[in-house]
């Protein structure tokens, strides 16, 4: 087999290959959202990776929701992180945003006495 062909067989592996997974492990997120738009190959995880993670979130947060709703007091549980997908529950490093968000809990606890 001459490198061209390897190559070839390398570059048609599907995304979820041992191969092709190894090689995307390699890159940051900005370099797998860069490919993604230009080269599929590295860029995503096939729809079955992307659903089970989506189901591996909602298992996790339907169980933050039950300690929740039984007293507990937990933080919401973190996406999995998906190559070349930025998380949608960024939180804000604005000192700002965040002194206001928390003045709002507090005038919302004060108001109805539920701790949020």
């Amino acid at each position: 087999m001459t490198f061209p062909e390897l190559q070839a067989f390398i570059a048609d592996l599907p995304p979820e290959s041992a191969t092709q997974t190894v090689l995307r492990d390699q890159y940051t997120d900005k370099q797998l959202a860069d490919m993604s738009v230009h080269d599929k190959r590295h860029g995503r995880w096939s729809k079955d990776g992307m659903l089970s993670a989506a189901i591996y979130d909602a298992i996790q947060y339907l169980t933050h929701i039950l300690l929740v709703t039984n007293g507990a007091k937990t933080d919401p549980p973190e996406p999995m992180p998906r190559p070349g997908v930025v998380s949608r529950l960024a939180r804000s490093n604005n000192p700002q945003a965040q002194a206001y968000l928390q003045a709002i809990r507090d005038r919302h606890e004060r108001e109805t006495g539920v701790q949020s």
